[in-house]
């Protein structure tokens, strides 16, 4: 790669360029955000251009990041032919991933860094992984959460065993299972250490058919159970309860909660500690971002990478099934 990576976005709208327009001080969550922005923020990085299908979406592409019209693409092999580009993201709708993915391999590009999930179905999501390691390509995939820094630092408390064994965890959000539902069981399988699930059981939401929401209960292999509370409608927004033998963390959107048990007295009830906060100031995309560059001069595979996407999506796809 050149000193300074030249890095494109396949796929110019809300997450490729301009999600922090739809963001509000509701919620925690660091800035950048978005594949353009993090790209545009950072010094290693040069944001050299785009393509995307719609003729809007290119021209507030353009304006946007000041680049000139015609780096800006309709057709995005064009623009991975002319452009030489290090880094590719695919911020493609998730049913258009494979094929943009496949085509960034074939045209050279050595670090992909893909929206979540990895792809719409096992068998394209097994074709993207095998490629990538065929050709030697790093892939990151955009399950935000792994570069957070606050959940890594509770699942620093999960492994220091600060709530004792990992017994249970429930994730809440409301509908979208693969737009949202990857997130929620990406993050479990990242507390839980990544270990296999055994089994698992659930249902789907009956409507709407695109993209439903639905609950399911999982047993991994090392006995921790998980449950997801993901039908639409509920009001609870995107939270992680984890719940060991001897306390508790809540984390999500707009929680930072750890709770350990007080066993003086015999009560064994559960006193609030404060949540550490004291830890890097990163954006979580740019610490992906950037474990993606070291991958791809050699260094360890990404956080959140190929396989750790296709263990989420089976689960996805196991709810989906479970519930035919």
């Amino acid at each position: 790669m050149s000193e300074k990576y030249r890095a494109g976005v396949i796929g110019c709208g809300v997450i490729g360029s301009f999600i922090e327009d739809t963001m509000n001080n509701s919620a925690r969550f660091s800035l950048p955000n978005g594949h353009a922005a993090c790209y545009d923020s950072m010094h290693e990085i040069n944001l050299v251009g785009g393509s995307d299908i719609s003729l809007e979406r290119r021209i507030a592409f353009s304006k946007r990041w000041n680049l000139p019209e015609k780096q800006v693409y309709a057709d995005y092999t064009k623009f991975l032919d002319e452009q030489k580009l290090d880094i590719v993201s695919i911020a493609t709708p998730s049913p258009h991933h494979t094929t943009p993915t496949l085509d960034s391999i074939n045209a050279g590009i050595r670090a992909i860094f893909l929206e979540k999930p990895i792809a719409s179905n096992i068998a394209e999501a097994k074709k993207i992984i095998y490629e990538s390691d065929k050709n030697n390509v790093s892939l990151a995939i955009n399950h935000t959460r792994r570069g957070d820094y606050a959940y890594r630092v509770a699942k620093k408390l999960i492994d220091d065993g600060s709530i004792g064994e990992l017994h249970t965890m429930i994730a809440h959000f409301s509908g979208a299972l693969m737009f949202i539902g990857s997130h929620a069981v990406d993050i479990l399988n990242y507390f839980v250490g990544d270990c296999p699930v055994k089994w698992m059981t659930g249902h789907l939401d009956k409507e709407p058919d695109f993209d439903p929401g639905g609950n399911a209960y999982i047993l991994y292999e090392n006995g921790v159970r998980a449950f997801v509370n993901g039908t639409t409608g509920h009001a609870l927004g995107f939270k992680i309860e984890v719940i060991g033998s001897e306390g508790e963390i809540i984390i999500g959107n707009h929680d930072l909660q750890f709770w350990r048990t007080n066993t003086e007295g015999g009560s064994r009830t559960l006193v609030q500690h404060p949540f550490p906060q004291v830890y890097t100031a990163i954006s979580p995309m740019v610490a992906l971002i950037e474990e993606l560059i070291a991958a791809s001069k050699g260094g360890p595979a990404p956080i959140s990478n190929g396989s750790t996407a296709l263990e989420a999506l089976k689960i996805i796809v196991g709810l989906h099934i479970s519930s035919s």
